[in-house]
C-alpha cells in the first residue's frame, strides 16, 4: 500500500516524488566519514555502485560527489540530497524546484526515523499500515528474491513488530511528525482519507486531480517490481482486504499470539 499512497499524494500540487532511494537502510552504510564527519573518497565507488543499484544517478551528479568528497566538502546528508535532487531535476524544470515539496518513500526507512528527524526536523513522516495476516500472504507471493515464501511465520511476525515498535517510539518523542494511514480505510474512503493526510501535510487538498493517479503510480516503480503495479489499478477495497486468502490454521494462531497485542 506504499506505493499507492506515495502516488496519490503526489498527485496533489507542487509535489514530485520518485523510485526508492534506499538511503538510509542501505547505501549509508557504505559510507565511512573522517572525524569530521566527511566522506572519505575511498568509499565513494562502492556507494555510487549501491546508490544505482535501485535508482537513477547521473554522470554528472556522480562527478559532483567525487569532486566534493575529494575536497573533503561532502557529507552523508548532502549526498542524499544530491541524490534527491538530481532526481528531481531528471522530472521537473529545475528552476521549479524551490517550489516543490518533494516526497521520498522507502518502507524500510521506518527503521531509521531518528536519523532522518536529525537530517530535516520538519519532516512528516506517513506510516501505512495492514493487516499483518494480509501483508504476510503478499510478501511470500512477491518477495521470491528474498525466498519469503519459506519464511517460519514468527520471522515475519518478528519483523512486522520490530516495525511496528521502531514506529510507535519514534511516534512517543515526535507525536506531531507522524501519521498512521490504514490501507483498508484507504481504499474504502479514499477522498476522506486523502483529505486528512493533505491537512497532517499542510498541503492543500484537490480531489480533482486524484484521478491522474494511475499515472503517477507507473513512474515510481520498476517493471521488476510486481508487487507495485496494482498501485495504478483501480483502487478497491476488495483487494486490500483478500477475504478469500488466509495462513494456515497453525499460523494464524501463531501470528495472532505474537502480535495480538499490537492489532
Amino acid at each position: 500500500g506504499t506505493t499507492l499512497v506515495q502516488a496519490l499524494i503526489a498527485t496533489q500540487d507542487n509535489i514530485c516524488s520518485f523510485h526508492e532511494t534506499h538511503f538510509f537502510g542501505n547505501v549509508r552504510w557504505k559510507i565511512t566519514v573522517n572525524d569530521k564527519g566527511a566522506i572519505i573518497p575511498q568509499c565513494m565507488e562502492q556507494t555510487i555502485r549501491m546508490i544505482r543499484g535501485r535508482l537513477a544517478f547521473s554522470k554528472n551528479a556522480e562527478e559532483h560527489v567525487y569532486s566534493l568528497a575529494q575536497q573533503g566538502n561532502l557529507s552523508t546528508k548532502m549526498l542524499f540530497e544530491i541524490i534527491v535532487i538530481d532526481n528531481l531535476i531528471a522530472k521537473i524544470d529545475y528552476r521549479e524546484l524551490a517550489k516543490v515539496r518533494w516526497l521520498e518513500k522507502t518502507p524500510q526507512h521506518e527503521l531509521y526515523l531518528e536519523v532522518i528527524n536529525r537530517f530535516y526536523p520538519s519532516v512528516k513522516v506517513i506510516q501505512v499500515m495492514r493487516h499483518p495476516e494480509k501483508a504476510i500472504l503478499s510478501r511470500r507471493k512477491y518477495f521470491t528474491f528474498n525466498n519469503e515464501a519459506e519464511w517460519a511465520i514468527e520471522r515475519h511476525a518478528r519483523n512486522w513488530l520490530e516495525c511496528v515498535n521502531a514506529v510507535e517510539n519514534f511516534k512517543q518523542a515526535h507525536p506531531n511528525s507522524i501519521m498512521t494511514v490504514r490501507l483498508e480505510d484507504l481504499t474504502r474512503d479514499t477522498q476522506g482519507e486523502m483529505r486528512k493526510i493533505c491537512k497532517f501535510l499542510g498541503i492543500p487538498f484537490d480531489a480533482g486531480r486524484l484521478k491522474n493517479y494511475p499515472e503517477v503510480a507507473k513512474t515510481l516503480y520498476y517493471p521488476w517490481e510486481t508487487w507495485k503495479k496494482s498501485a495504478g489499478e483501480n483502487i478497491s477495497q476488495t483487494a486490500a482486504l483478500r477475504e478469500e486468502n488466509h495462513l494456515s490454521e497453525a499460523d494464524r494462531e501463531t501470528l495472532l499470539e505474537m502480535v495480538g497485542p499490537k492489532l
